[in-house]
């Protein structure tokens, strides 16, 4: 098959869609012709799975109220329904106990994890977070920062336990720059996360209901194995055949499938590792007596998100457990299985379960050898005119899909640039 279009987008996953969405232009644009390649179905890690009336995304799933995905779903007037986590109700995980989470005054005060001058640290760093200009600690790793605090030990890691549940990073084990870990952790303190009605399949489908009416075309089945520039147009062989276009957007794919694609390997140079999660869903008759708690010394989390989100048949549960950074499946399914029946979960309230052992959460993180968020690669692709690129490792905006939602609008913004500019000098 041989296709045209204004702009192709590889990738269906939400940065592919929004893309897309942008990209096509609104009744009030001069509207572009744009289809979307997608090689298996759309939605990505975005997609949510239903078994027997339970609903599991692909992994913990939260929409940051203050962040980039928000705002620019706000903006295709998409706002899906949920609910905040149970923060009043969140335990500490610690050689095989719970302990209260010292997420109030009275609670810190009777904390038995921390020590007298931890607690007095942790009552004046907490209210105090707001105020750090995360933007200027581009030089640090998240370690780095936790460091020059001059903690005590014990405090210390409960500020790395709220750091890595906002970033889904350890900063002990990734060097994420401190300027995209604070501003991280200062968005999940206030105003907070939402779980999502449904999973983060409404989203998908309020983005592909979005796309069609703009007009966007999606392919899907259609895996794209080469991109390259040729004569003021861009050419993409896919599965279903081949494509030309004034301008690509490569949406959601790493660095390494990016270069891949076009041919060339380390077009960005050595961005580190992903960062990884081993995860383990459950579909619950009822929801656990400890809704939610974090792992203090081990980087694990547990969190009850139905309820508050409407996930699973009524009176049922969905809790999501994660251990941040996958290690292998033998001993990651032990510490997450040991956290769930920790917090009260026992055989007979599991109705189905699913262990994904190795989940990709981001496919690399900031860091200060490139200057933390404003070093990460731009949109445009050197030495590849018309081709630009979008997902959760582009621009100097956010992490995880607010990433991917800031380069998505960024990318599209650009590839229309293109492609109008080169239709009018034809």
């Amino acid at each position: 098959m041989e296709g045209h279009a204004d702009i192709v987008v590889v990738g269906g996953g939400l940065a592919g869609l929004i893309t897309a969405a942008t990209a096509a232009g609104t009744d009030s644009d001069s509207r572009l012709d744009v289809v979307v390649l997608e090689g298996t179905q759309p939605g990505g890690r975005a997609r949510t799975d239903e078994r027997g009336g339970y609903r599991f995304n692909q992994g913990a799933h939260a929409v940051y109220l203050n962040g980039a995905l928000r705002r620019t779903l706000g903006e295709f007037g998409i706002d899906p329904r949920g609910g905040p986590p149970a923060i009043n109700h969140t335990s500490v995980w610690h050689e095989g106990a719970l302990y209260p989470m010292p997420a109030s005054a009275r609670k810190l005060l009777a904390s038995r994890l921390l020590g007298p001058r931890a607690k007095a640290q942790i009552a004046k760093l907490l209210p105090s977070l707001r105020k750090i200009d995360a933007a200027s600690l581009g030089s640090l790793t998240g370690a780095q920062w936790l460091d020059s605090l001059e903690l005590q030990p014990e405090a210390r890691q409960l500020i790395s336990l709220l750091m890595r549940t906002a970033t889904y990073v350890d900063p002990d084990a990734m060097p994420i720059s401190a300027d995209a870990a604070v501003s991280q952790l200062q968005m999940a303190v206030t105003p907070g996360v939402r779980y999502i009605d449904g999973g983060w399949q409404t989203l998908v489908d309020g983005l592909l209901t979005l796309c069609e009416s703009r007009g966007v075309r999606v392919e899907t089945k259609s895996p794209v194995v080469s991109v390259r520039t040729s004569g003021g147009g861009v050419e993409v062989d896919a599965g279903t055949g081949h494509w030309t276009a004034k301008a690509v957007v490569l949406a959601g794919l790493g660095p390494a499938n990016a270069s891949s694609l076009l041919g060339r390997d380390g077009v960005w140079g050595d961005l580190g590792e992903s960062a990884t999660a081993a995860c383990l869903d459950l579909g619950l008759t009822r929801p656990p007596s400890h809704p939610v708690a974090f792992g203090f010394a081990d980087p694990l989390y547990l969190s009850t998100h139905c309820p508050p989100a409407d996930l699973a048949p009524n009176g049922g549960a969905v809790v999501h457990a994660m251990r941040y950074g996958a290690r292998g499946v033998d001993v990651d399914r032990g510490s997450l299985d040991e956290l769930v029946a920790g917090v009260g979960i026992n055989a007979s309230m599991i109705v189905t379960e699913r262990f994904l052992a190795r989940m990709n959460v981001a496919w690399t993180v900031p860091t200060t050898s490139r200057g933390g968020l404003p070093g990460r690669p731009r949109v445009t692709v050197p030495g590849h005119d018309g081709v630009f690129v979008a997902g959760d490792w582009v621009g100097p905006v956010g992490l995880l899909s607010d990433a991917t939602a800031a380069s998505a609008v960024s990318a599209a913004v650009a590839a229309r640039s293109c492609a109008t500019t080169l239709a009018g000098a034809r």
